[in-house]
């Protein structure tokens, strides 16, 4: 349902009444429902549930596009400023493969702050596909390589996937739509290998761009969406990564035991995935 109604309503307010649709009503969303759907029925607490998740999630994505996203020159002066304070870091710094030579000033950062509270006892660039294991056998892999896993492919406690894009590139969109829904496929796997061997994958989102992203707000409400769903378990957003990284990275340390790790509590009455 939360879906459907992103779609009759749009997944923000636009024009010139933005500001005043920032906070919809039920009858508003209803009445958006049934124009598209018509006849589709929509029982009043979904309809509650609908109106204040989706006036929540314009909240949360309104903030991220306006105080967390950063430049360019933002994040090459904060990597700047983080490799500073790690001057004997052995990471090999990484370069954009898909067009010139730039450093990836954002995935560098993130893996400087991931040694800062593990050391090398992660992968940076994994080159194979991650892999759950139960009693010596393979149980599960992973349909894709990741961007970073803790601490190893094998049974790995965390994985994560980063977006940073800084210029005004084109196929950005169609580059992130894929991305979310590899992010669904990443959900059902964590699930089947859950399934599989009882040992819980965690799985994370860092995204930063300002100019990008703030052309793409949809796809950041699909992130949040895939959050409160329980797909992900965390999704950082530039600015925030700087302090909250490093306190997520904190929490896999020590990690030894298969059983399986709770995801996070959602906030309120979030519609969830239907699945």
């Amino acid at each position: 349902m939360l879906q459907i109604a992103s779609e009759a309503v749009g997944y923000l307010p636009r024009g010139k009444k933005r500001a005043a649709l920032d906070n919809l009503e039920e009858n508003y969303i209803e009445a958006r429902i049934q124009k598209m759907f018509p006849g589709l029925a929509v029982t009043k607490d979904s309809l509650a549930d609908l109106t204040a998740y989706y006036n929540y999630r314009t909240g949360v994505v309104r903030n991220a596009v306006s105080s967390l996203l950063r430049t360019r020159d933002e994040a090459i002066a904060e990597y700047n400023r983080i490799k500073q304070q790690y001057p004997h870091s052995t990471l090999k710094t990484q370069v954009n493969k898909q067009g010139g030579k730039e450093p990836l000033w954002f995935v560098n950062s993130i893996n400087l702050l991931t040694e800062s509270v593990v050391g090398r006892d992660f992968d940076d660039d994994p080159i194979e596909l991650a892999y759950v294991t139960n009693e010596c056998q393979v149980v599960h892999t992973f349909s894709r390589r990741m961007d970073g896993v803790y601490p190893h492919v094998e049974n790995p406690v965390a994985i994560w996937e980063v977006k940073e894009n800084y210029t005004t590139s084109g196929h950005f969109g169609s580059r992130i739509s894929d991305a979310i829904y590899l992010e669904r496929l990443d959900g059902y796997e964590i699930e089947a290998a859950y399934e599989a061997s009882g040992w819980r994958v965690l799985s994370y989102v860092l995204i930063d761009g300002k100019i990008q992203w703030s052309k793409g707000k949809s796809f950041i409400c699909r992130l949040v969406d895939l959050l409160n769903m329980g797909v992900l378990d965390e999704v950082l957003i530039g600015k925030e990564v700087l302090t909250e990284w490093p306190k997520i990275v904190a929490t896999w340390k020590g990690t030894k035991t298969r059983a399986g790790v709770r995801r996070k509590a959602l906030p309120g009455n979030i519609p969830q995935d239907p699945h």
